[in-house]
């Protein structure tokens, strides 16, 4: 039984979706953003075929220049143990070696055992972890909403020094996330940043006591805050703020650098509504290699 690997078709995107309908219970991302990795003319978005029935697909695209980043790693449910993801990321792989790329980074879910076993197997090494948390609109989370004529807009270049000094960028081991995609912030500071819908600051004068930058278009119904830091007052101040922009989606979600009690701001996360996704924590793992 051999795999066929090619370059993603337009036409390949109803067996996409219909893959990743059957992914986190039909709350895959992937849907959001399929259209963006087939026009990527920087990266690629690869399928697998066995016997000529797309089974499995990936998307590798850079962050920066020389960083490369492999993502969307999916295989049908009833084709698991053909070894497509395994042949896609050899791919990747050579892809980038001959481009040049001197380092290459994904990310992965701690219950994603077999994901976990052929990243390891592949050469990569874990560099950071992070937890997953969020809320329902259902839930308390929402009930908290509220905007404050506290919250400023904070200017980009601003936002990033604030993030260039933040204690969450050193328990990130300098990554800033967009989802599931992984920034390496010293690598493109601005870029991490850039097309962030809101940047979102708390001051005391002309002092900045703290930042929140969320919102992202392609994500759909999901209300993502990328990067969260300051005093506990200014930390409720802003997730209340964004809660109030959120309020038209389905659910809002947060990647915390480390444990979710690194930065001390559980109790108050937790008061607001958002939670740990799984018991276990930290449950998002970064790996990188060089190609």
């Amino acid at each position: 039984m051999g795999i066929e690997l090619r370059r993603a078709r337009s036409d390949d995107k109803p067996r996409i979706l219909e893959i990743s309908s059957q992914i986190w219970e039909g709350n895959d991302y992937v849907p959001f953003i399929v259209d963006d990795w087939l026009s990527d003319a920087g990266g690629e978005l690869v399928v697998a075929l066995v016997d000529g029935l797309l089974v499995g697909f990936a998307h590798r695209t850079y962050l920066a220049p020389g960083y490369a980043w492999l993502e969307g790693i999916r295989t049908d449910p009833a084709h698991r143990g053909t070894g497509a993801a395994k042949e896609i990321t050899r791919h990747f792989l050579e892809a980038v070696r001959e481009e040049r790329a001197d380092r290459v980074g994904l990310s992965t879910h701690v219950e994603n055992e077999a994901s976990i076993h052929i990243i390891r197997s592949s050469g990569f090494e874990e560099v950071a972890r992070f937890t997953n948390l969020g809320g329902e609109k259902t839930t308390l989370a929402w009930s908290a909403a509220r905007p404050s004529d506290r919250v400023c807009e904070v200017p980009l270049a601003q936002a990033v020094q604030f993030v260039r000094r933040s204690q969450s960028l050193k328990i990130g081991r300098g990554f800033v996330p967009h989802g599931w995609t992984f920034y390496p912030f010293d690598r493109a500071p601005e870029g991490a940043l850039r097309g962030v819908p809101h940047l979102l600051g708390v001051r005391d004068g002309g002092r900045l006591l703290g930042l929140l930058a969320g919102g992202y278009p392609r994500q759909g119904d999901m209300y993502p805050i990328h990067f969260l830091e300051g005093s506990e007052e200014a930390v409720e101040v802003l997730v209340r703020h964004a809660l109030h922009l959120a309020g038209s989606c389905r659910a809002i979600d947060l990647m915390a650098p480390g444990g979710e009690n690194d930065l001390g701001l559980l109790p108050v996360l937790t008061q607001l509504g958002l939670k740990p996704w799984v018991e276990t924590t930290p449950d998002v793992f970064v790996f990188e290699r060089a190609p």
